[in-house]
This record gives C-alpha cells, sequence and structure tokens, in this order.
C-alpha cells in the first residue's frame, strides 16, 4: 500500500483498518455523551458493518477523547452482492424451468439479469414486494417475475446465520456479554436490508440498535479525521486511537542446538513483558516458531527476543494462521538476516534483536545488537567506617591530646603541605559493551532501485498515454479542419479566393481526407501535425481576407471618430477648455492629421485591391492609429484648470457709527492705581 501510494505521488500519513476508521468516525464527535477517562465504565459500541462484499465487526470502548478497539471480526467474501446472486440463482431457476433455458450460461444475459436483482433487492427494502422484469433477456425471451419481503427473508436465512455468526464469534473471542453493550452501530449499504437489521435485533434488542453515522462514509469520514489530527494545518477534536492486532503473527527460525549460558556470578536474568529469550535446550537445525504479537494485543508494540548465536543467522517473520487471511493471501511477510556476530572465545553471544509492529501493521526488525557482559576491576576510595567505630575513636581522642603539648615543646612543629590521600579499596564492576549488529530485510515492499524503476515505468506509461491522446487530438484537428474548411470554401470564403486556388486547395483537402482514412489511419503526431501545417499554408491567407474584411469597416470607424473628437476639441471654444493654451491643442491636431493622412493613404491602396488578394492593412495597424490619438487627446483635454492667484485681504471697515482705531496710536502712560495712597519720600 505504501509502495504504490509513493508511485502515484500520495504521501501516506497512516494506514487505518475500516473498523479503526469507522470507530475514530464515530468517537470523534464532541456532542457525544460520553464519559472522562477514569471517571466510569467506558461506553462499548459494536460497531457492524456490512457493505458490498465484505463483513466486517468491530468491539469499541469509548470514553471522552479515546477510543479503544477490544476485538474485530471479518468475513471478507460475504457481503450485500450475496443477496444479489441469491436473487439471480432464484430467477435463473424459475426461468430454466419454464423456457427450459439456462441464463447462466450467457454471460451478457447473466450481468443483466444480475443489475434487476440488486434492484429488486433495493426496492424491497422500502415495499413488502417487487416485481423483476427483463425484457428479450435470451433467444427474444422476457423474464416477468415477483417476489416478496417473506420470501427473500426466508431464501436468505443461510446468509443471515453467517452474518450473526461472525457477530457471535466477534463476542466469544471477547469473552463479552450481550448485557455490557452500550450500543450497537449499523454502517454500510448492506445493513439497510431489512432482514439484516431485523436479524442483529433480535439479538441485541430494539434498545440497543442505532444509526447515528452516514452508512455509506463513516470509513471515509474517519480516516479523513485521522489526516487532520496528525497534521499540523488543521485543528480538531483531540482523539486517540489504540488498535488491537486482528491477524497474529510469528517468527521462524533454525536453532543454533546449543543451550543459553547460565548467567554470570551477580548477574540477574532479563524479565519484562516485551523480552523473549529463546534457544534454551533446542536441537540444531530444528526450525522453531514462536507467536510475537498475539490476537487483540496492542498495536503498534514492539518485542525484544534475545539469541545466543557464535555466527548470522535468518529469522522470518509470518502470519500464523492462513485461516484469518483473505483467500490467496500469503502467510509470509519477510525474511531478516541478522550478520556481524563476533565470537573470539568461540563461545555463543547474546543478541537481542527488536521486532516491533508499528501503527500501520507492518512488522520489521529496527535492529540487533551483541551484547557482551564482563566484570573489571577498579580502585574507588575505601568506605568511611560506621558511627560505632567513630565514637569509640572519639572517646580516647582526649588521652591523646592531653600528651600532645608536651611532645610539641620538645619538638618543634612540622606542617606537611600536601593534602592526605583516602585510603582506596578494589571492587569489581559490571560493564557492559553494546555492538550493533547488521540486519537485511527482504519483505514485499520495493527496495529503493526497484522503486526508482517502478516510478520511470509509470512515467513512461504516462507519456505514451499522453502521445497517444495527443496523436488523436492532432488526427481530430485535420479531420476538422478537412470538412470545416472545404465547407467554408465552397459558401463564406468563396469571394476571398480565386477560382485557380480554389480548385487547388479543394484537391489538396480531398486528398488529406482520402489520406486519413487510408496510409494515415493509423500515422504518427507528428505526420498529423504535418499534414495541418501543409493544408493551413493555402487556407490561412484566405481566413484571413475573410476575417479583415469583416474588421477593417469597425476599425476604421473608430479611428474616424478619434480623429473627429481630436480636431473638434481643437476648435472648441468652450469654457471647460479654456485654459488648454495653443501649444497644446497643436498637440492633437498633429496627432489628427498624422492618423488622416495614414488613413487616406491606405484606403486608397484597399481600395484598389480586389477581395481576393492579400489585404492592404490589417484592422490592428488601424487600431494602433487610434490608440495614439486617444491618448493624446485624453491627456491634453483632462488638464485641470489652473487656481486663481490669492489676493492680499482689505482692512475690516469699523463698524457704522464706531472710529476705527489708530493704528499708531501710543500706548496710554502707566497709570496709578485710582486707590492707592499718595506716598512722600525723602
Amino acid at each position: 500500500m505504501h509502495d504504490a501510494a509513493t508511485m502515484a505521488g500520495f504521501k501516506v500519513m497512516r494506514l487505518l483498518s475500516e473498523p479503526v476508521a469507522s470507530a475514530v468516525a464515530y468517537g470523534c464527535n464532541p456532542k457525544r455523551d460520553l464519559l472522562k477517562e477514569g471517571e466510569g465504565d467506558p461506553m462499548h459500541v459494536l460497531i457492524i458493518d456490512m457493505g458490498h462484499s465484505n463483513f466486517q465487526c468491530s468491539m469499541c470502548a469509548f470514553v471522552k477523547g479515546k477510543v479503544t478497539v477490544l476485538g474485530t471480526a471479518s468475513d471478507p467474501s460475504f457481503g450485500a452482492r450475496n443477496f444479489d446472486q441469491m436473487l439471480l440463482e432464484h430467477f435463473a431457476a424459475e426461468f430454466k424451468a419454464s423456457k427450459k433455458i439456462d441464463i447462466l450460461e450467457n454471460k451478457k444475459a447473466t450481468q443483466r439479469l444480475l443489475q434487476t436483482c440488486e434492484a429488486c433487492k433495493n426496492r424491497l427494502s422500502a415495499n413488502m414486494n417487487a416485481g423483476v422484469n427483463v425484457e428479450c433477456i435470451i433467444d427474444d425471451f422476457d423474464i416477468n417475475s415477483k417476489i416478496t419481503r417473506d420470501e427473500l427473508e426466508a431464501m436468505a436465512a443461510p446468509l443471515l446465520e453467517r452474518a450473526i455468526g461472525n457477530v457471535k464469534r466477534l463476542m466469544e473471542q471477547l469473552d463479552f456479554p450481550v448485557e455490557k453493550v452500550s450500543s450497537v452501530e449499523l454502517t454500510g449499504g448492506g445493513s439497510r436490508i431489512p432482514c439484516v437489521g431485523k436479524a442483529i435485533t433480535e439479538m441485541f434488542g430494539e434498545e440497543r440498535i442505532s444509526r447515528t453515522l452516514i452508512s455509506s462514509e463513516p470509513v471515509a469520514r474517519g480516516c479523513s479525521l485521522q489526516a487532520a489530527m496528525l497534521s499540523p494545518a488543521f485543528k480538531v477534536f483531540d482523539f486517540t486511537v489504540q488498535d488491537v492486532v486482528s491477524v497474529p503473527v510469528s517468527l521462524c527460525w533454525k536453532t543454533a542446538g546449543e543451550a543459553a549460558p547460565a548467567p554470570a556470578e551477580g548477574e540477574e536474568a532479563e524479565e519484562g513483558d516485551n523480552t523473549m529469550d529463546v534457544d534454551d535446550d533446542a536441537t540444531a537445525g530444528v526450525e522453531k516458531t514462536m507467536e510475537v504479537f498475539e490476537k487483540g494485543c496492542a498495536n503498534p508494540t514492539s518485542k525484544l527476543i534475545t539469541f545466543h548465536r557464535r555466527e548470522g543467522f535468518e529469522l522470518r517473520a509470518e502470519y500464523t494462521n492462513q485461516e484469518d487471511l483473505p483467500e490467496g493471501c500469503d502467510k509470509f511477510i519477510g525474511k531478516f538476516n541478522v550478520s556481524g556476530i563476533v565470537s573470539e572465545d568461540g563461545e555463543p553471544k547474546k543478541v537481542k534483536v527488536k521486532a516491533r509492529l508499528n501503527p500501520d501493521g507492518i512488522v520489521t526488525v529496527d535492529g540487533a545488537e551483541q551484547v557482551e557482559t564482563y566484570y573489571v576491576e577498579v580502585e574507588v576510595p575505601k568506605e568511611e567506617p560506621a558511627k560505632e567505630e567513630k565514637a569509640a575513636d572519639s572517646e580516647e581522642a582526649p588521652a591523646e591530646s592531653e600528651e600532645a603539648p608536651a611532645e610539641s615543646e620538645a619538638t618543634p612543629m612540622q606542617t606537611d603541605d600536601a593534602p592526605k590521600e583516602p585510603e582506596k579499596e578494589t571492587k569489581r564492576k559490571k560493564k557492559i559493551k553494546k555492538t550493533p549488529l547488521k540486519v537485511e530485510c527482504t519483505t514485499w515492499s520495493l527496495n529503493k532501485e526497484g522503486m526508482e524503476t517502478s516510478i520511470q515505468q509509470l512515467l513512461d506509461l504516462e507519456m505514451n498515454d499522453k502521445l497517444i491522446c495527443d496523436t488523436l487530438d492532432r488526427k481530430n484537428a485535420v479531420e476538422s479542419y478537412v470538412y470545416e474548411t472545404r465547407d467554408a470554401v465552397d459558401m463564406n470564403l468563396r469571394e476571398y479566393i480565386s477560382d485557380e486556388d480554389r480548385s487547388t486547395f479543394m484537391a489538396a483537402l480531398n486528398a488529406a481526407e482520402d489520406w486519413l482514412y487510408g496510409d494515415g489511419e493509423y500515422g504518427s503526431k507528428s505526420d498529423y501535425v504535418n499534414k495541418l501545417k501543409e493544408l493551413k499554408v493555402m487556407g490561412d491567407p484566405v481566413e484571413l481576407r475573410f476575417k479583415e474584411q469583416e474588421k477593417r469597416a469597425p476599425a476604421i470607424e473608430a479611428l474616424s471618430k478619434a480623429i473627429s473628437d481630436a480636431l473638434a476639441f481643437v476648435a472648441s471654444e468652450e469654457e471647460i477648455y479654456a485654459h488648454i493654451e495653443a501649444e497644446e491643442r497643436a498637440k492633437v491636431k498633429t496627432a489628427a492629421d498624422s492618423a488622416q493622412k495614414w488613413l487616406d493613404e491606405n484606403n486608397s491602396a484597399q481600395a484598389a485591391k480586389s477581395k481576393t488578394e492579400a489585404p492592404a492593412f490589417l484592422a490592428s495597424a488601424v487600431e494602433a492609429q487610434t490608440s495614439p490619438v486617444l491618448k493624446v487627446l485624453r491627456d491634453v483635454s483632462s488638464k485641470p484648470k489652473p487656481k486663481p492667484k490669492e489676493e492680499p485681504k482689505a482692512e475690516e471697515a469699523a463698524p457704522e457709527g464706531e472710529e476705527a482705531p489708530a493704528a499708531d496710536e501710543e500706548a496710554p502712560a502707566d497709570e496709578v492705581p485710582a486707590d492707592s495712597a499718595d506716598m512722600d519720600v525723602d
């Protein structure tokens, strides 16, 4: 799946099984009334998905923001098409009994009747009876028959037992009583068949049956939501998925014939749920199989397997039970060669192999390493004496200190700058040496070179398809050109081509038609391109003369109007153009006169030519003369009127009856306050 998506240019973010995708679509809904993890028992939902050709059921435990898939069961060859086949065989038997003709021996008749039976089954989902009518199905005979819903349910009893059997098998595997099931969610187009829903209702009760998911889209919706969760570009409802292993996986290898060495002194055997030790007492060369990923265990998961080997060995991964796989699938998953083991003393070495089942359900050997345990003697600081010994030493300390002064008087003080080295002792220390080993994988997946080769092959096929499409397109272009041009030459192009040229061109078109259905029927793309180019050399000038005749009059009319508008502007005395100076008006007049002169000269030249001759000028040339005239006219006529000059403001007149204050009137002298007292000072 990964390789196919890579070759197609898709980026696979994760592979989801259909039951898990349906569970994501069911649980990733904030509106569902689910308890938070730890607040109570989870909600157990049985999701039953019956499609056209597949039947799956899964038991899921839902809490707020999380789903745990407890187990799954499936029947990959059972679905709604089995009901279609049942009706086909029923009506074929009726027809054979009445007409003595077996419809099933004719593939076309069988397919027509099968389509009618499918439509009949759909009608019975809403009605109590339905008819089957097929005209001239075989040897000019018709089929006209009827069937009721009760008859359909009676015939479908074995199919219903097969469907319910898958559900019972899942319940037995999980040892799950019906009473613990909170809800049964029915999805898939096949679940719309009334008898299917009725059989499930009888098993679980009407109150547990629900159809909250859109039957045709839960898998696609779940995958879309999971992709949005994995992508940093989207922010969605937080939801965690815990999948389980639906098909157990085993590892196979040939034993070395040697028992595992006993643990060294002080070494303990490794224990743990994900650790396995093999080859304890096996006979040499015997193939041994061990199931490493059991059915129902959590996915993703990994196991650390310990071997004891002197030299490289091979592991083979395969599915445990062929019955769990669809018909035609191989048990083989891959081979893994472990090499690079070094045994200098000839003794078997411990080799740890890490097998992993990733979230996509792909089994891999992530790596292997050779593990060697040995001991070395190292010097470590001696541990300090216990507290009791320290207490005994402290009691003797005073007596020694009394004699110390006398000695110090007789002997000069001596000091030692070097610190006293602590006492050391020798101990054994455990060392573990891990050496990575080489692991070569051989699986169904393509290697790098194979992937590049496959991608190149796809690109080559794509280029071939494109070349075929382009070749057909050019062939159709030649064919269309021959038919359309031949009709046009006899009709609207007739007056634009001379009789001699017309005869030559028609002969070339007829020859091209004969070649197209003769030697050129399976020609290459270049053949058709060259043939079309050869015809257009003669046809394009005629078509050009016709198109120019249609475009010329409107183009000349537009240019004449532009010249007329320009000259009218130059002669205008309107107030809005009064500010335009004569020099600016002269620019407009010059452009208009130049365009008028060009138009007169070319009109005279064109008038001297017939319709079968090349035109003296093209309509595009007229448009090229029109644009400059309009531009000059627009630039000059749109110039804004200049603003008037500002005049100095006049002195404001004084109101009547009042005198204006003198401009040069002196400021009054300092006035003495009226209330100030006279002062006489010396």
